[in-house]
């Protein structure tokens, strides 16, 4: 039990240094400073200009500073998806 409650503590303590966080829209505020607006009400000022719109940032709650972030993925879908796929599956072929 001691090893169990060992372990369960370092994931608490490691999941107080972070949060993920889902980003609503990138701006430029006055002066042409570009900052982010997060689904949870935090705004970033000063992010990396490769994060858009519904990204995933992994914020520092320490420092309140942009870790890391990972790109919003959309595949194809329905008949578009299709029509990709028969195109590559042509030329993969010839």
């Amino acid at each position: 039990m001691p090893q169990l409650q060992e372990n369960l503590c370092g994931l608490l303590y490691l999941a107080r240094q972070f949060k993920l966080c889902k980003v609503r829209s990138v701006q430029f505020g006055q002066k042409g400073i570009p900052y982010l607006n997060t689904y949870d009400g935090r705004t970033i000022r000063y992010p990396d200009p490769l994060i858009k719109a519904n990204d995933t940032i992994k914020i520092d709650l320490e420092t309140n500073k942009i870790m890391d972030f990972i790109k919003l993925y959309l595949p194809f879908h329905g008949l578009h998806q299709v029509i990709y796929l028969v195109r590559l599956n042509v030329s993969t072929n010839s």
